[in-house]
């Protein structure tokens, strides 16, 4: 008997030994890393030699574990205590990274049927594992002598980042075509160094798989975190933070085309704008933009979701590079999608922005994975008869309600959950409507705030009274203006009437507090360490920086605030305070009760604003000393000007730094909690006459160019990485037309779209849903007609200032009607730190699956996933595409985003 024949029978008897009633035992898993599916044969399908199985890296325990891919059951060992474990080879500890793909030799027509190609490495390792997928005794592959799976020979001291299987093309019958070369397999392993490695396996006599010729080594010229190969097998995409093309400036994907001999492949820079750190590809057909149904060049066909393009197209899903992406930044953060057609980012179907803004992800995607539609769908419905490859559709189930779409990716996320994104429309689906629910974009709430005034008491002189204020901001309600005698009765201040006076849109408007307040601070400059000192012109110039003396003598500047850099929006006019530190003795002042010498604030006007130097890197502003003014006095009327000593010791730079400085705006300013700085709104006594505040991307950066049309040479900050060029970048961007274009700038990348919409008003209807379709149409009206492409502002609203009236005794007068105060149109100056406050919510609940039960998902992440169709298996038609995620608590997670989160199954 040969010993593939005992261990045939050992595996049937103990199969026909474990009846229903006997305990399974678990996984075992322990810091579980990469998995993957093959097909292969196992002890649990011993006459199946290309059944699909589940490899999960069990890096804890230096093993593969298997799990069936059609009923999630593990593959046990020969003793039925725990599932079969595959040892990694000595001095392979901790695997981590699988990789599989079929030989394409099978007799079934998709050219299965036959074990498949399954390699491991493990972390820092140089060494590919080949796995016995072909023998029922599973294990790693034992070189005999030098192993040819090492690496290390062909580029010492090589590093594995990631690793892809793939089929091998040969050229085809007619000249300038490719095909799949059956019986062969090629495993693409990205190594340091800016270096591809490539080895391939071929099917050997005797069904087993072994490498074939010697490994090859391919230059990249960067450093590839992530691969993923064409739909085509033509072409592989490669993710990196690094420039593409050494000294082209293109930052983004590289394609690198497979086609010819290893060694001289060609690479190309896929534009991003930025880095990236995963990627993925797939052939998808997207909704159409920009048609209605019907059109002769769009026609959604009867039962078809929505108006499809025309073609399928080949995109590419990079996860843009978080140190260089951002709301200010070129990009902001997200999924962005890559068209190689264009050599770059994918167009904006709206045609609005320069590029389709990339998809918003809650956290950062530690994995990437991608389905198609399965290969049948679920039932014989009718009705469902369209869900499948052959008809290009597949459903996906978020909690707004399933829709059917045409592929499908999932983002393994660093906050334990697993993200579904909606390849056809651009966007993670959401959990609620962002039109009709409670939780749409919508304003919460709001309210308003008036300081107290300190006024002298003309009873007692040297003393002061505090009087509550007259004035308070609100915000016009146009709905109201029509009706009423005054215009300050539809200026609305609280959360019950504040919500109708924004505009908002869904798509842009983020969840936030804003906030408009009178001489405020400017976001992130208040009480911040601060220096002065004097210009070589001998102007008192004061930076927000904290210096920290070294052992060697010198100082060291930390906690620079770059003042020069627009995004902090400081500007000539605002006003500086600060309060001088105690060491500065000229600034002292004299307690007229104790008479012992107290430190006090000045606050004056900023005259100039300076680009960096080695004496403030991150620039400065100069001061109007001749308004330096002494705060102590709670009376502005009463203040003294600083003294000349005290000018004079602000110029004299102090080693250990000197101050606690704040920047408040001149007049009014309007920022997010989330946001930061959005613009300098003014008051409007007529509303009906003025344009509304708004933060609107087309508006500041209308389209086609969009914010590329606007130019500025200080974004990016240009820091010294940034090389001997910084220096002229600074000095050219001085004068107040840049720095408002650099402003407009700033200001349009906060305004970009943050979602890609497929939600519409429904038609108005009798009925049962009647009020909550009229809803919609009432709360979007401005906007209702172009959903769900419409764009808008991110808020708008028209800011008003009442005055209340007061009779011959200076009593505030009420409206005996009302019992309100009775309010004018303000004709004095507002009070500094008045505010107005007013929430507003996203409405983006973003879908998403993880660990229903048994696990703690806030502890734990998921590490990576694969995707596999089980629809072509007897008896699973209905269980569809699937995915399966590693967790780092040590289970295995199948999900399919086409069924309810409830349906997720935690595997242990």
């Amino acid at each position: 008997m040969t010993a593939r024949n005992a261990l045939l029978l050992l595996a049937l008897a103990a199969s026909a030994g474990c009846g229903s009633s006997a305990a399974k035992p678990d996984l075992g898993l322990v810091s579980p890393g990469g998995v993957a599916v093959f097909r292969g044969l196992t002890t649990k399908n011993a006459l199946d030699p290309a059944h699909p199985y589940v490899a999960v890296a069990n890096s804890g325990r230096d093993e593969l574990i298997f799990i069936d891919a059609l009923d999630d059951e593990p593959v046990l060992a020969p003793v039925v205590i725990r599932p079969l474990a595959v040892p990694t080879l000595p001095g392979e500890p901790h695997p981590t990274l699988l990789a599989s793909a079929g030989l394409h030799d099978g007799q079934n027509a998709d050219g299965t049927g036959l074990p498949d190609l399954l390699v491991v490495v493990s972390p820092g390792s140089s060494r590919l594992q080949l796995v016995a997928t072909w023998d029922l005794a599973t294990h790693v592959v034992q070189p005999a002598g030098a192993d040819p799976l090492d690496l290390g020979a062909l580029a010492p001291g090589a590093q594995v980042l990631d690793m892809i299987a793939v089929p091998v093309l040969e050229p085809g019958a007619t000249a300038g075509t490719w095909q799949v070369a059956r019986g062969k397999a090629r495993v693409l392993a990205s190594i340091a160094g800016g270096r591809l490695a490539v080895v391939d396996f071929a099917r050997q006599a005797d069904g087993s798989i072994a490498p074939s010729g010697t490994p090859a080594l391919q230059d990249l010229g960067f450093e590839a975190l992530s691969l993923a190969e064409s739909p085509d097998h033509d072409r592989l995409f490669a993710a990196t933070v690094d420039e593409v093309i050494p000294g082209s400036g293109v930052f983004g994907v590289g394609e690198i085309d497979t086609t010819g001999a290893v060694g001289s492949w060609t690479v190309r820079a896929l534009d991003a704008r930025v880095g990236t750190t995963l990627v993925a590809a797939a052939k998808v057909t997207e909704r159409f933009v920009g048609v209605q149904d019907g059109d002769t060049f769009c026609v959604r066909q009867p039962g078809d979701p929505f108006c499809k393009a025309p073609n399928q197209d080949l995109r590419v899903y990079a996860f843009l590079d978080p140190a260089a992406c951002g709301r200010t930044a070129r990009m902001p953060c997200g999924l962005a999608v890559i068209d190689p057609a264009r050599g770059g980012l994918m167009a904006d179907p709206t045609g609005e922005m320069p590029y389709l803004a990339p998809m918003a992800v809650p956290s950062i995607p530690i994995a990437i994975a991608i389905s198609g539609p399965p290969a049948l769908p679920p039932t014989n419905e009718p009705s469902d008869v369209q869900l499948s490859a052959a008809n290009g559709y597949m459903l996906l189930a978020p909690g707004s309600g399933q829709v059917k779409t045409t592929g499908v990716a999932v983002l393994a996320s660093g906050d334990g959950r697993v993200y579904m994104v909606d390849l056809a429309r651009w966007h993670i689906p959401l959990n609620a409507s962002i039109l009709r629910t409670s939780t749409r974009t919508s304003v919460t709430g709001g309210t308003v705030f008036s300081p107290s005034l300190v006024v002298p008491d003309p009873e007692n002189p040297g003393k002061y009274l505090v009087k509550p204020s007259r004035l308070r901001l609100g915000l016009w309600d146009l709905t109201a203006w029509p009706t009423v005698t005054r215009p300050t009765a539809a200026l609305a201040s609280t959360s019950a009437n504040m919500p109708r006076t924004v505009r908002v849109t869904p798509g842009y408007t983020a969840t936030d507090t804003w906030t408009v307040l009178y001489q405020g601070p400017l976001p992130g400059l208040s009480a911040r360490a601060g220096q002065t000192g004097a210009t070589a012109d001998g102007r008192l110039w004061l930076a927000v920086q904290t210096p920290l003396p070294r052992s060697d003598g010198s100082t060291q500047l930390v906690d620079v605030a770059r003042l020069f850099d627009p995004s902090l929006a400081v500007h000539v006019g605002d006003i500086a305070q600060l309060a001088p530190a105690s060491t500065v003795t000229a600034c002292l002042t004299t307690d007229p009760d104790t008479e012992t010498p107290s430190t006090t604030s000045y606050e004056t006007r900023i005259t100039a604003i300076l680009p960096p130097s080695a004496a403030y890197p991150g620039g400065a502003v100069t001061l109007d000393e001749t308004q330096l003014i002494d705060l102590r006095n709670p009376v502005a009327a009463e203040r003294l000007p600083a003294t000349p000593e005290c000018i004079a010791a602000l110029k004299q730079v102090a080693p250990a730094g000197n101050m606690l400085v704040t920047i408040r705006a001149a007049g009014l300013i309007a920022g997010g909690a989330s946001m930061g700085y959005v613009g300098r709104p003014q008051l409007e006594s007529d509303p009906t006459a003025a344009d509304p505040f708004h933060l609107t991307y087309s508006a500041l950066a209308p389209p086609p160019l969009g914010e590329d049309a606007i130019s500025c040479p200080i974004l990016p900050w240009p820091a010294e990485a940034y090389g001997p060029n910084a220096p002229a970048a600074f000095t050219a961007c001085v004068d107040e037309a840049c720095r408002s274009e650099c402003e407009r700038l700033v200001l349009a990348r906060k305004a970009r779209r943050l979602y890609y919409l497929s939600d519409r008003c429904l038609d108005i209807v009798d009925g049962p849903k009647a009020s909550a379709t009229k809803g919609c149409w009432v709360d979007w009206a401005a906007i209702a007609d172009t959903l769900p492409d419409a764009s808008g502002p991110i808020v708008s609203f028209h800011l008003g200032c009442g005055q209340a009236q007061v009779d011959a005794n200076g009593d505030v007068v009420i409206d005996p009607r009302t019992k309100t105060v009775v309010e004018d149109v303000c004709t004095t100056e507002l009070e500094r730190d008045m505010s107005l406050t007013f929430i507003t919510q996203s409405g983006i609940a973003y879908a998403y699956r993880g660990p229903t039960t048994g696990s703690n998902a806030a502890s734990s992440f998921p590490v990576a996933a694969v995707p596999f169709d089980r629809s072509p298996f007897p008896g699973k038609q209905a269980d569809g595409y699937r995915f399966f995620v590693t967790y780092s608590e040590n289970f295995l997670l199948d999900m399919s985003p086409a069924t309810a989160y409830s349906t997720s199954k935690v595997i242990r």
